[in-house]
Parts: structure tokens; C-alpha cells; sequence
């Protein structure tokens, strides 16, 4: 029996795409994501502070989202393929870690085909304790299974959500330090203002974006800020792993 060092590395390979995604999110939150500019109100002879948000998601960042979810899906397939070929000494193209949508189908999956190159005890592990289907204890196995399905089909494009930006930094024509509210809120409209007084001010640092990407509410796990749910995701893919291998090596190897 290996040590399902192929599903180890689709699950480093995850993690690399989910650390990718994090750098490109932070870049994005400190590069031309957004705008300042200063005002200058002729009524009132004070200044206006504005910011706008001039880009969307990038469009790469559903293509790393994609490839993570894939080497997690590819992960849970490698190793129940692992245990096929440890239990059969062969392995066959459509074997695949069984996902469904409810138990019954879930069992029926097995049943008909998985049953045959699996122990019986890992069949009844994964039905009765690992329960990947939807409103299972695997639910969101279930998920990560749909949101690999449908990246096949379409983009899952993430949206984002902009809360404020922090560690704006203003002076005056002296250099002294102007205070602006960190973090300064964005408001729905995507532009954001702020009065100020003193004269030739200038930005000496725009600061940085709070940004969050989220799964679109149509999707399973819709809502969720898409970087926390894959790291819970790697991890629950691991463990998954971690838990077959054990219950195969309990069982005694003809």
C-alpha cells in the first residue's frame, strides 16, 4: 500500500493555486483597482477626497479558483483509485470517489460498480461516516464535487465586495499630515468622499482596497468568501484522505 502520494500532491498543488490566489487579491487591493483624487470646493474653499473603483474582478482569479477546486476533486479520485489497485492490483478509468446528492443515490452509486473494487468496510466508511452527499456530514464535499462540475461547463466568477480603505495618507503644502478616517468607507455607489480643509493638499499614499471575494449566491457554498472556503476545503480534503488510508491499512490484505 503507497501513501496516496499522488492525492498529497493535488492537494500541495491546491494550495499553491489558494496561496496564488491570495497573492493576486492583495496586489489587486494596493495597485489601479481604485482611484484618489482631491477636490477642490469652491463654495465651501475646503476639499473633497475621492475615491473610485475602476476595475472588476480579474478575470484570472475564476481561472485559479477553478484549478484549485480541480486538484481537490482529483485529489479524493486518486485515492480511492490507490485503494482499488491496492485491493484488485488493477485500476479502471472510471473509477472515482462517489459523490451524490442524497444517500440513496450515494448507495446506489456504490452498488453498482464501486463495490466490486473497493473493500466492503471502505464502501460502508464512506456511505456511513464520510457521507458525501448533499445535507450529508460531507456536505460541502458535495459542494466542492458540484463547483468542480460546473467549472467544466462555465467560469465560476467570484464577485467582490469593497468595505474600505485603509492607511490613506494626505499632506498639505508644509508636509504636515492631514487625518483621514482609516479605514475610510466605501459606499455602494462605489465612490467615496470626504471633506477636508487645508491648502495644496496632496496624496502621499493612497493606501490599500479591503477586498472579498465571494462565491455567486447561486452556487453551493454561495456567499462564502471564496479564499477562507477553499483553505476549509484543503483541509477537509486532506483529512478525507488521511481517514481512508487508515481504514484501508485496518483491513486485513488478501
Amino acid at each position: 500500500m503507497n501513501d496516496f502520494r499522488g492525492s498529497q500532491l493535488k492537494i500541495k498543488r491546491a494550495n499553491e493555486h489558494i496561496d496564488d490566489l491570495e497573492r493576486r487579491m492583495k496586489s489587486f487591493a494596493v495597485g489601479d483597482a481604485y482611484a484618489l483624487r482631491i477636490d477642490a470646493d469652491a463654495e465651501s474653499g475646503s476639499h473633497l477626497l475621492q475615491a473610485t473603483i475602476a476595475k472588476a474582478v480579474p478575470d484570472d482569479f475564476a481561472l485559479i479558483l477553478g484549478d484549485a477546486l480541480h486538484n481537490l476533486r482529483c485529489a479524493l479520485d486518486f485515492a480511492i483509485c490507490d485503494i482499488e489497485f491496492a485491493h484488485t492490483r488493477k485500476w479502471t478509468e472510471k473509477t472515482s470517489f462517489p459523490v451524490r446528492g442524497t444517500r440513496d443515490e450515494l448507495v446506489a452509486a456504490i452498488n453498482g460498480g464501486l463495490i466490486k473494487k473497493i473493500p466492503a468496510p471502505i464502501a460502508a466508511f464512506i456511505v456511513d461516516t464520510l457521507q458525501p452527499y448533499s445535507g450529508g456530514d460531507g456536505d460541502r464535499i458535495w459542494s466542492l464535487h458540484k463547483l468542480e462540475i460546473l467549472d467544466k461547463h462555465r467560469l465560476l466568477l467570484p464577485y467582490m465586495q469593497l468595505g474600505a480603505i485603509f492607511n490613506i495618507r494626505l499632506e498639505d503644502a508644509k508636509g504636515a499630515q492631514i487625518p483621514v478616517p482609516s479605514p475610510w468607507i466605501i459606499t455602494r455607489t462605489r465612490t467615496a468622499y470626504q471633506q477636508l480643509f487645508g491648502e495644496n493638499l496632496k496624496i502621499a499614499d493612497k493606501g490599500h482596497l479591503g477586498v472579498a471575494i465571494f462565491f455567486e449566491q447561486s452556487l453551493p457554498l454561495g456567499g462564502e468568501s471564496i479564499l477562507p472556503a477553499l483553505r476549509e476545503l484543503s483541509e477537509l480534503v486532506r483529512g478525507v484522505v488521511a481517514l481512508l488510508r487508515r481504514e484501508f491499512l485496518m483491513i486485513k490484505q488478501p
